[in-house]
């Protein structure tokens, strides 16, 4: 229960963030007004489903051994990167990225003077994606 609660916390503090942001540039109307408190009501319904599943998920509750969600683990390898290092090995350093991906390593042979910018904003942290 705590999680659903969290999820849909945080779901309706960004909703009002946003709401405070469109009121403050935008004049209301009746339409904007039940636009906004139907999307509200929908995101926290939806936040509570989720919160719902993704904790019966957690605790094992739902078979999801004979699903799609089930076979994905089966069928996909996933390689975590980022550059800062994992005290449990779990997590590759990203400087390694070009090691894993060509399409990563064909600018690098063409510039190693320069070195691999695994520090960079968009190689920071990165997830591959691969059949296994």
């Amino acid at each position: 229960m705590l999680a659903s609660f969290m999820y849909v916390g945080r779901e309706a503090l960004e909703m009002m963030f946003l709401l405070f942001m469109i009121t403050a540039t935008v004049s209301l109307d009746k339409k904007m007004i039940t636009a906004g408190a139907v999307g509200l009501v929908s995101g926290l319904a939806g936040g509570m489903l989720l919160g719902e599943f993704l904790e019966e998920v957690a605790m094992n509750s739902i078979a999801l051994e004979d699903t799609i969600i089930g076979m994905i683990p089966e069928l996909i390898q996933f390689k975590y990167f980022h550059s800062k290092l994992d005290k449990h090995a779990e997590i590759e350093d990203s400087k390694n990225i070009a090691l894993y991906d060509k399409n990563f390593s064909s600018y690098y042979k063409k510039n190693n003077s320069l070195g691999f910018a695994g520090n960079g904003t968009f190689i920071r942290g990165c997830i591959q994606i691969s059949h296994k």
